[in-house]
């Protein structure tokens, strides 16, 4: 189950693998092994998640709370997604496991440019793409879509039995055919952070929304070991549902890493509640280029420009 927004830039992916002349059981098999690992990198790429933002529409403190467009061109992460398929009995099928390295290309005032390496593992054998370019502005929009903020007033969050004073605004973008509605509750404290984000996504085609998403933090300045170091993170619980079903998510992020992601663990039900797919994501490596100020700033905290974990 992918959602259209991402189905569409993930296609180039998925065809630069089915595109080599392989059996086609053999196909097949890399085709949905790849389209599993295209749901994780869609997840961790295309949509800002709990990117935090700044006040108004202006680009750069918009930037500097994006968790992707914060860092400096060069730095990048690496990921390593292991997913089951379940049977209707609720064994596992199958087993595949996918690398996602992101690295930041290009950053401008308005925009992030990411290129995507993908690799997937199944039967023990290795598949990887070509290269393919993201690119996405600092509210998740892509290129061409219409997007606009409107503020809702103020309001608070209780997390772990604190009240969080925030700013409640909405965030639109639309093209011809779809359109996204967000309503995010900002916290006003620094670092700004998204800690509650619901949206909905609809087609002009269909009477009900496409896509349903509910992304909220559960808890704040947990303690995390990240390449031997603790660090503070956010535990973060994800809803999305659709016509095909439901995907739960947890997060463990981190505004030092680029991406923010650190690992994840999702399930995912049919359109019955059924359990068909279920897998985990782990922080494999990251770098964060030096020299940047902006990441700097806003996480209040110095940022490692060396290598973590392994390079690659």
């Amino acid at each position: 189950m992918i959602p259209t927004l991402w189905r569409r830039s993930a296609c180039p992916v998925f065809a630069s693998i089915i595109g080599r002349r392989l059996p086609s059981k053999r196909a097949r098999q890399v085709a949905s092994s790849l389209t599993l690992g295209i749901a994780a990198f869609s997840t961790l790429v295309l949509w800002p998640g709990s990117s935090a933002l700044g006040g108004g529409d202006e680009p750069a403190p918009n930037r500097r709370l994006d968790l992707w467009g914060r860092f400096s061109s060069g730095s990048w992460k690496l990921v390593r997604s292991t997913t089951e398929s379940l049977d209707s009995l609720g064994n596992v099928a199958s087993v595949s496991t996918t690398e996602t390295r992101t690295t930041v290309v290009k950053v401008t005032p308005t925009q992030v440019t990411l290129k995507v390496e993908v690799t997937v593992e199944t039967n023990g054998r290795r598949f990887r793409s070509e290269p393919q370019t993201i690119v996405r502005g600092f509210l998740g929009e892509r290129p061409g879509q219409q997007v606009s903020t409107k503020s809702l007033g103020e309001g608070s969050l209780t997390i772990g039995g604190r009240d969080i004073r925030c700013l409640i605004r909405e965030v639109s973008f639309s093209d011809l055919r779809q359109s996204t509605v967000a309503t995010e509750y900002v916290s006003e404290g620094a670092p700004h952070s998204v800690l509650l984000r619901k949206s909905k996504t609809s087609d002009e085609e269909r009477p009900r929304p496409i896509d349903e998403s509910t992304v909220e933090v559960v808890a704040v300045d947990m303690p995390h070991r990240i390449a031997g170091e603790i660090k503070l993170v956010n535990l973060e619980r994800g809803v999305q549902k659709t016509s095909a079903g439901t995907i739960h998510s947890l997060d463990v992020t981190s505004a030092e890493v680029p991406g923010g992601v650190v690992s994840r663990s999702t399930k995912e039900l049919d359109a019955n509640g059924a359990p068909i797919r279920r897998g985990t994501v782990e922080l494999v490596g990251y770098h964060v280029a030096p020299d940047d100020a902006v990441a700097a700033d806003t996480s209040r905290r110095r940022l490692f420009s060396r290598d973590r974990y392994r390079s690659r």
